[in-house]
């Protein structure tokens, strides 16, 4: 499965080497996206993809290198473990949102209307929720919680393929609630 989504995302971006590039100075556009990695503690977890929605617009056009976009976004992801051991019962949970800016580049490296290539850096703030359910050898139960904020600099690298001058998808690369994210786009021409 691996295998056949990178070769069709390879394949969209080499089959495409024609007419005008995808984002424009003021274009418009968001992202909404599932984000798989990141938490990965091994047996026992259960993980949801991370759920994402990031949004920009084009604000410079650069000659011979390419637009530049301002926007932010979103997202949460959470696990939880749980492991049972006779009459003991262990629970953790993390739950992790972020809020973030983001300045993308999209170069004039290949041209096309359906294709939009960018990278670019995300500064925010990640608000991390830890739980821990677990009894102590007299059996009574252990509970703990905390709440920290802490800064969030992530890095990403992407690409869109649209398939009208509205709707199209969208595969990510890089830093925040997931090391890859894929979903759907959407843009105001």
């Amino acid at each position: 499965m691996k295998k056949n989504i990178a070769v069709a995302f390879i394949a969209v971006m080499l089959s495409s080497l024609i007419y005008a590039q995808a984002f424009k100075k003021e274009t418009f556009a968001a992202n909404l996206g599932l984000g798989f990695g990141w938490y990965s503690y091994g047996y026992n977890v259960s993980s949801f993809p991370a759920i994402t929605l990031s949004a920009e617009k084009g604000v410079w056009d650069i000659e011979d290198v390419g637009v530049i976009s301002l926007g932010g976004t979103v997202g949460w992801k959470s696990a939880k473990y749980d492991w049972s051991y006779s009459n003991y019962n262990y629970e953790w949970s993390w739950s992790d949102f972020i809020v973030a800016a983001r300045g993308t580049l999209h170069p004039r490296l290949i041209e096309n209307e359906k294709v939009d290539l960018y990278a670019g850096l995300a500064l925010g703030l990640r608000f991390e929720t830890y739980k821990y359910y677990s009894p102590n050898f007299n059996a009574e139960p252990t509970q703990y919680t905390d709440n920290n904020t802490n800064p969030l600099i992530g890095v990403y690298a992407g690409c869109r393929y649209f398939f009208s001058d509205n709707f199209g998808v969208f595969g990510e690369l890089g830093y925040g609630l997931g090391y890859l994210t894929i979903g759907a786009s959407f843009k105001l021409p």
